[in-house]
């Protein structure tokens, strides 16, 4: 069964966002279809939103990681300060994996939602021919 959530926004717009777990190959899929409304504005109106969050976490993350090589330092713990100073050089490579995988995860779900639009389109031409 498909999962279909549609979120109508502060601006307006709504935005349908589609979760897959069909098994069936015969090209028919149920769908459980749920709404909601959102106080917050939509991709459309913030198209950066999920990549500003990962770019917030990251920024948390390198706090918490300077908090903790100061509490090392202050224990003279060469090693974990070490430890910890190689993990805040590699964030900024790892921030952009994290932003290349949130894109390609957009992709995904763009071309599953076209998908499921011709194919409702497709069941929608059937019943008015029928």
């Amino acid at each position: 069964m498909c999962k279909v959530t549609r979120t109508k926004y502060s601006c307006r717009h709504t935005i349908a966002e589609y979760q897959f777990q069909c098994s069936d190959t015969s090209g028919r899929c149920e769908k459980e279809i749920t709404n909601i409304n959102s106080k917050d504005q939509c991709q459309k109106c913030n198209p950066d939103n999920r990549q500003k969050k990962i770019m917030d976490l990251y920024a948390e993350y390198t706090q918490e990681l300077n908090k903790l090589v100061e509490l090392a330092k202050a224990e003279d713990c060469k090693t974990m300060t070490a430890q910890l100073e190689e993990i805040i050089k590699s964030l900024p490579e790892q921030r952009i994996k994290a932003l290349a995988e949130m894109q390609e995860k957009a992709e995904v779900e763009m071309a599953a939602k076209k998908r499921i639009e011709a194919e409702l389109a497709q069941e929608s031409r059937t019943r008015w021919h029928s």
